[in-house]
């Protein structure tokens, strides 16, 4: 059985997607949520079929266990979807992240600008009961 690690990162999401499992993370992460899902580990037999059948079968021709596969263009136009709305997805959260940032140098302005002010004013004297006196800086 192979190392799973030897596996790509888009054969891992493809097969947590058949799984229905979120495809988000890194290597490690994947192949956690992949034991997870499967933990007789028979995902990596799967794989290592999968790929084993894209490097013996033609496109668009008969594969080993006698089905017609589709030729590669026909798919690309899923996976074209799939990478726009992701891209699309990762242009909102980049948006947001610079509104966000924006922010956050407004209220660091803000503060600055109160800092200021408060280093400006002239010392404090407090009477404290008894003749004491506490001075404020």
């Amino acid at each position: 059985m192979k190392d799973p690690k030897t596996f790509t990162l888009v054969a891992l999401k493809e097969k947590l997607r058949q799984l229905n499992r979120n495809v988000s993370g890194n290597k490690i992460e994947l192949i956690a949520r992949l034991d997870e899902a499967d933990p007789t580990r028979q995902w990596i037999q799967d794989l290592e079929d999968e790929m084993n059948d894209t490097e013996e079968g033609a496109v668009g021709g008969i594969d080993r266990d006698g089905t017609t596969e589709e030729p590669m263009f026909a798919l690309q136009g899923a996976s074209q979807d799939a990478s726009s709305s992701l891209l699309q997805k990762e242009r909102d959260l980049d948006k947001r992240e610079r509104e966000l940032l924006g922010l956050e140098v407004e209220l660091m302005r803000r503060e600055n600008s109160c800092v200021q002010l408060w280093n400006r004013l002239p010392p404090l004297v407090i009477s404290i009961q008894g003749g004491q006196r506490l001075r404020l800086t």
